[in-house]
């Protein structure tokens, strides 16, 4: 009997995917701009200065293999510039008697040890929030928010507007009395101080110049189209990271106020009508731009997914209009086709718009709480703890 061989086992043909198709014009010009508008030192003047420092010295801020010697560097230069003009006021002008070195020195480590850790929760917040930018489909809108941040988004913006509000509000602290020599019970105050809170104050000035843009950009993205997913937009991933990412920003801003109130307490701690008024005015700055920053692009969110659920519902009710009155000679292929088509429009009509939920007004909320907590520790705490150490005493 004739032995059959077995057959060969059939080779398994995959076949080799399909290379990714290379983007479109629009999302190159969509990712040139997000590159470019992700830039913080592009409109915050410190970090610009910083981050040139560190790259003549071969030490690039974003790399890995650098980052640590850059990141130490950066504080150091940071408190260095802090510190490095009033000691040298101090000595131009001899008042070491009554310049606190220290409280300086503790003030701008403790400012550029922020500037550090805060850079990539920044860059972190500001790439979610740019998730929107990249979800443009219309090149009109793309380049009118390309011209929006290329004439804003600048620093010869915000240098003035950030000097204006650095003199402004020691002007208006000079008014009060608030003189260098001192009143009763007042040790003078040196010029160095003065000069830090200048550099403190303009430092505020640039972070809410560049806040309130964000939050008025939004003016901007309303009027654009958007690719975003059509049952329900406000699920869309872009528009979903774009709203926690103005979150987090508002969440930052929050934190940087109470740093700076602290940076003031410590400067001005025996001079408690100038640290009221610093306060309450850093106080209603942080409440200003954490509002904006996060009302504002949830709202224009809010005006986005409106537009794109009703040109989603436009074509679906032409279409029920006109199957309408067929309804009752459809077979049963027609009548399944005009039910998915309304279940298709009460998903669309039923699809949330609420962009303002209680939890996230809850987290507004608690944003706003820490600066306020800060201020009032600062301007109460000493008087409260003095009330009660003479208690005990009693």
């Amino acid at each position: 009997m004739e032995s059959v061989s077995p057959a060969a086992p059939a080779t398994l043909q995959t076949a080799d995917p399909a290379p990714p198709s290379p983007p479109s014009a629009l999302a190159i010009l969509a990712d040139e701009y997000c590159q470019r508008h992700r830039k913080i030192e592009n409109y915050l003047l410190i970090y610009f200065l910083v981050f040139a420092l560190l790259r003549r010295a071969r030490l690039e801020p974003g790399s890995r293999a650098t980052r640590l010697s850059a990141q130490l560097a950066a504080l150091l230069l940071v408190a260095a510039g802090i510190v490095g003009g009033p000691i040298a006021l101090t000595a131009a002008l001899n008042e070491w008697e009554v310049a606190p070195v220290g409280t300086w020195i503790a003030v701008g480590l403790i400012f550029g040890l922020m500037l550090v850790l805060l850079y990539r929760p920044l860059l972190f917040a500001l790439d979610n929030f740019l998730c929107l930018h990249r979800a443009v489909s219309d090149e009109a809108g793309l380049r009118r928010l390309i011209a929006w941040e290329r004439r804003f988004f600048r620093r010869r913006f915000a240098v003035p507007t950030a000097l204006g509000l650095s003199f402004g509000l020691l002007a208006y602290l000079y008014s009060l009395g608030g003189s260098i020599e001192g009143s009763a019970g007042e040790r003078p105050m040196a010029w160095g101080t003065v000069l830090i809170g200048f550099l403190l104050l303009y430092g505020v000035g640039e972070i809410i110049y560049s806040v309130v843009l964000l939050a008025l950009e939004s003016g901007v993205l309303r009027d654009c189209k958007y690719k975003v997913y059509p049952l329900s937009p406000l699920d869309s991933v872009a528009l979903r990271r774009a709203i926690r990412g103005s979150s987090q920003l508002g969440l930052l801003v929050s934190l940087m106020a109470t740093m700076f109130i602290v940076g003031f307490v410590a400067l001005l701690q025996d001079r408690p009508i100038m640290v009221t008024q610093v306060g309450l005015f850093l106080v209603g700055l942080s409440y200003m731009a954490t509002l904006a920053g996060v009302l504002l692009p949830r709202l224009a969110i809010k005006a986005i997914v409106q537009r794109q659920k009703e040109e989603a519902l436009a074509p679906l009710q032409d279409r029920l209009e006109v199957l309408m009155p067929q309804l009752e000679q459809m077979n049963e292929e027609q009548y399944d086709k005009f039910k998915r088509i309304k279940e298709a429009h009460d998903t669309i009509r039923d699809a949330t718009e609420e962009v303002l939920p209680l939890r996230v007004l809850g987290r507004l909320m608690g944003a706003l709480v820490l600066p306020t907590l800060t201020f009032l520790a600062s301007r109460f705490g000493e008087s409260l703890i003095q009330g009660m150490l003479h208690q005990i005493r009693r």
